[in-house]
């Protein structure tokens, strides 16, 4: 247990592992949070998180010393990753929140910034990690947290850690546009996607977009979405030139390249 780590987590000071372990099992374990920065409880196997729930700490316990999986459990000692999650767990007790901020005065044409407003942690999770996967250099991608619980959050920003990406977040209950505002504010890149957070992209699945943008006639490009099945879903992504273009373009000229560029994750798949 880490007493720095709960304290800013609850927002409150505890002199001794003693005091956070009783404060986490009264407090902490019927909400799911977790009393140290390395440790996700949602990486848990699901009868320990049940155990969890219902403040079982021997059965967690037993499940713990078999070893869990966690994002950041091959980085423990890393203190810039501890120093990280105990920013974001003061943040989380502040209810502090990520506002827009005046755009970048000038923007990089050899990258793409890709967004993606997470509303879930799963789901979004898999995403991000997919176009981590099959990014380049040339890929920036920028996640929002749609204020989603605090235990989500912690299992949200502990995978994006793991992946290098940077992630924002925004209050509880705010419209997406607010989160896709501080988005934009944030992003380099020279043409913005913005991307579903159900949908998976394949290898290859930036280059068609990026030349249907190229064609003068265009503002922005969709891509084709496909189901498990392989069958047309409807369009996951929406890309154009930053800011104003790569915002949804009511009227205005929109392509849909025919190239199969994503397809989308199923919410019940295993975190990754």
């Amino acid at each position: 247990m880490d007493v720095e780590f709960w304290s800013a987590l609850r927002g409150v000071g505890f002199a001794s592992v003693d005091e956070v372990a009783e404060d986490w099992v009264r407090v902490g374990m019927p909400a799911r949070l977790t009393p140290d920065p390395f440790l996700d409880f949602h990486s848990l196997p699901p009868e320990a998180r049940r155990a969890w729930r219902r403040q079982d700490v021997d059965a967690v316990l037993r499940h713990l010393r078999e070893g869990v999986p966690a994002p950041l459990a091959d980085r423990r000692g890393d203190q810039d990753v501890r120093a990280a999650m105990v920013a974001l767990a003061a943040r989380l007790a502040r209810d502090d929140s990520d506002v827009p901020s005046p755009p970048p005065r000038s923007y990089d044409d050899a990258l793409t910034s890709v967004v993606v407003v997470a509303t879930g942690l799963q789901p979004a999770a898999r995403v991000v990690r997919r176009l981590v996967q099959v990014s380049g250099d040339d890929v920036q991608v920028v996640v929002v947290d749609d204020g989603t619980p605090d235990h989500a959050a912690l299992g949200l920003h502990a995978r994006l850690l793991r992946d290098g990406v940077r992630g924002l977040r925004v209050a509880p209950g705010a419209h997406v546009d607010t989160a896709l505002e501080v988005a934009r504010s944030r992003v380099r890149g020279g043409r913005v996607v913005h991307l579903a957070p159900h949908v998976l992209v394949r290898p290859g699945w930036l280059a068609p977009l990026l030349a249907e943008l190229e064609r003068p006639d265009v503002d922005g490009v969709a891509p084709l979405v496909l189901d498990e099945l392989d069958l047309v879903a409807g369009d996951g992504a929406l890309a154009g030139r930053p800011p104003e273009d790569a915002e949804p373009l009511d009227g205005a000229r929109v392509d849909a390249p025919h190239d199969v560029v994503a397809v989308p994750a199923r919410a019940d798949t295993p975190p990754p």
